[in-house]
């Protein structure tokens, strides 16, 4: 839970520059907003935020973004809806953004999971129609660790330039976005 997370948040507070925290498959900590920002509140921890069906405006780019959802899941109806909702996520992600800085600056969308996997290159693609459908021209996202590196989609797609930033794939690297 949060209170069981604290020393994680308390090292990430301490690192320098703003933090954005996407969700992703093994936070178990995460629950509401509203229960999130009171806990960073309470703990003074000031330069984390979360992004969840909301945006964020740096440096002249709005970012957005969402967990996402494994698109090789759909063997039964409940991941069917996980990957809706999570799209649905993401559009609500990309309004913000335009409802809060306009739409005349650069998107740049980010997902835990991979939007799509080798296997379905070519195939019609939600996350790629979505981000299409908002001129949204980079997606990082991660999930992919060790032997699942040799699934990661990077480079240009259907006009969308594509990077898995997951950390042992960026040898812990920081990488400049």
């Amino acid at each position: 839970d949060l209170e069981e997370s604290k020393a994680d948040f308390d090292f990430l507070n301490k690192l320098p520059g703003k933090k954005i925290l996407l969700k992703g498959n093994h936070d178990y900590w995460w629950t509401t907003l509203k229960k999130m920002k009171v806990f960073l509140e309470n703990n003074n921890f000031e330069n984390i935020n979360f992004l969840y069906n909301n945006s964020y405006f740096v440096e002249n780019k709005i970012i957005v973004g969402t967990k996402g959802w494994s698109t090789i899941s759909f063997n039964n109806e409940e991941n069917y809806k996980i990957l809706k909702r999570e799209l649905i996520r993401l559009e609500l992600s990309i309004k913000d953004g335009i409802d809060r800085f306009g739409k005349n600056k650069e998107f740049i969308a980010f997902l835990h999971y991979p939007p799509f996997y080798k296997e379905e290159v070519g195939e019609d693609i939600d996350f790629i129609k979505l981000l299409k459908k908002y001129d949204i021209k980079r997606c990082y996202y991660g999930h992919l660790h060790g032997e699942a590196h040799k699934e990661a989609i990077e480079g240009v797609v259907d006009g969308i330039d594509f990077k898995l930033v997951s950390s042992d794939y960026l040898n812990f690297d920081l990488i400049k976005i």
